[in-house]
């Protein structure tokens, strides 16, 4: 996904910059989706905290 994105915007400080976000989005979605699969209970709080703070 990074390479694309490199490819497509350059090696410009931009291209490089959303490259990083992307993948840093990637793992932190990664993350999230094997913690809940794996059901977390720390994850779960914290979903929960912020979800209450949000007021959903």
């Amino acid at each position: 996904m990074a390479w694309t994105l490199l490819e497509g915007l350059g090696s410009h400080a931009l291209g490089l910059l959303v490259a990083l976000l992307s993948g840093a989005a990637g793992l932190l979605g990664l993350f999230v989706g094997l913690a809940r699969l794996l059901r977390i209970h720390e994850l779960s709080a914290m979903v929960d905290m912020v979800r209450g703070r949000l007021g959903r």
